[in-house]
């Protein structure tokens, strides 16, 4: 997710769950592993079992970046994949 910058000028913040509290809530469910600073898990946005969805804290600490190994699936719809798995709101995290 890139930074939104809102009328006012101003930078949006991410309020959401941080990449550690998602790796907690999908654990129950799936596996999750962390290597090299990601967090892996299976292919949360095409019910693959194989680890190919990756996500991470941004090194700013203002939001989520993911990957999808599988197919390449926009930011977007990984995480959307993610939201529905853990309950959160990831997305649209970000306020003034």
């Amino acid at each position: 997710m890139e930074n939104v910058k809102h009328a006012t000028g101003t930078r949006a913040r991410y309020v959401g769950p941080t990449a550690a509290r998602i790796a907690e809530l999908i654990a129950p469910r799936q596996r999750v592993r962390f290597e090299r600073g990601w967090f892996w898990t299976a292919a949360v946005c095409h019910g693959s079992e194989r680890d190919l969805t990756a996500f991470r804290q941004r090194p700013d600490g203002d939001g989520i970046d993911v990957r999808c190994k599988s197919a390449g699936c926009s930011r977007e719809r990984v995480i959307r994949s993610l939201e529905q798995l853990t309950g959160e709101s990831i997305w649209s995290a970000y306020s003034a």
